[in-house]
């Protein structure tokens, strides 16, 4: 069941962000009528902030996912963020709002091994675990049913090119300005940049375009919906994700469940998941001619990549949703023995775990 809470847009700051700043009575009133018998918050913000403190009042088990990095909100704070000085100082008081829920659960779940470290060495002191955010790996395993060509036209791709995919949020934080400058790089080489969703960096990077005359070589796809994202992962080439935030990255790991190789920054979790030679490559942070390099790489030897897509699928395996569904299982048994878990099997996934 969902229980919808009142929230507060943040217009022109970020459109794709509510935020519920008068939701504490309302969050009070679903865990009355709910009765829970473990609560499992996803962030520190003012809602989970609400459910933390209820719950601990009633005195019941509660565990958090985190998926925050400070460096997913430094982008948006350039004042202070621009000087070295001013970065340590908000990412010290950032964390700090993190650990003052965080260390208060009674189990703190990280979707990777390098998202658990990035925690310790910030002051979490709670009981920690990792469980990756899994993928159903049966979802990007049904076979295509339209022609390639036709659908890459759909969304204004060359099918005759080598075509390079990033899937996710088009903000500022995920370093799509590295991979537009890579394109830039790329020279007569026969290949196209396709980035697929939507955000307050669209405006920007359509700025960019026009004014670099790329807009042959980077094609803006806007939000692409779950009903033909599969499509798309297996009609292109290659899988991109210049971003130095992710503590897991789900758009990566359906990359590689579509069979794609993979390239990343060398940066949070992504080498976890990206391993140089077998599935991808990883490149410098913030290095448009490393990334560009990579992309000339694969172009130029198609066999490679068969080799890699292989591997991405062996590596996709690990993260199969079933896992992470028996994982939390567990976790959730263990705060409390007699709790009853029912899941329905038709309804995973299709709709909410492909909300990238």
């Amino acid at each position: 069941r969902l229980h919808e809470v009142t929230s507060i847009s943040l217009g022109p700051l970020a459109d794709n962000v509510h935020v519920p700043f008068l939701s504490a009575r309302q969050a009070e009133a679903v865990i009355d009528e709910v009765r829970p018998q473990v609560v499992h918050i996803q962030d520190h913000y003012p809602l989970c902030r609400h459910a933390a403190r209820l719950t601990r009042e009633r005195g019941l088990p509660i565990l958090g996912t985190n998926h925050f990095l400070p460096g997913n909100m430094l982008p948006y704070i350039p004042l202070l963020s621009s000087f070295e000085i001013g970065r340590r100082f908000l990412s010290a008081y950032l964390w700090k709002t993190v650990m003052d829920i965080y260390n208060r659960l009674d189990l703190v779940v990280a979707p990777t091994h390098s998202a658990a470290a990035i925690l310790r060495q910030n002051g979490l002191k709670a009981p920690l675990r990792a469980i990756s955010c899994g993928v159903q790996l049966s979802r990007f395993e049904l076979c295509s049913t339209n022609s390639r060509e036709d659908f890459l036209r759909r969304y204004g791709l060359d099918p005759a090119c080598n075509i390079f995919l990033y899937v996710g949020r088009v903000d500022r934080d995920k370093g799509l300005d590295t991979l537009v400058e890579a394109a830039e790089y790329l020279g007569d080489v026969r290949a196209q940049v396709a980035i697929a969703g939507r955000g307050n960096y669209t405006a920007h990077l359509e700025k960019r375009l026009q004014e670099n005359d790329l807009g042959r070589r980077v094609v803006l796809c806007g939000f692409v919906p779950n009903s033909e994202l599969v499509e798309l992962y297996r009609s292109v080439d290659v899988f991109v994700m210049p971003s130095l935030v992710e503590l897991q990255s789900i758009a990566s790991l359906e990359a590689m469940a579509s069979g794609l190789p993979v390239l990343a920054a060398w940066a949070g979790a992504l080498p976890e998941i990206v391993h140089p030679g077998k599935n991808g490559y990883l490149f410098a942070p913030h290095d448009p001619h490393a990334l560009a390099a990579c992309m000339r790489e694969l172009v130029g030897h198609p066999e490679q990549r068969k080799a890699f897509r292989q591997e991405s699928l062996n590596m996709a395996r690990l993260h199969d949703f079933q896992n992470t569904l028996l994982a939390y299982q567990a976790v959730y048994r263990k705060l409390n023995p007699r709790i009853e878990l029912r899941v329905d099997q038709e309804t995973i996934g299709t709709e909410c775990l492909g909300c990238w």
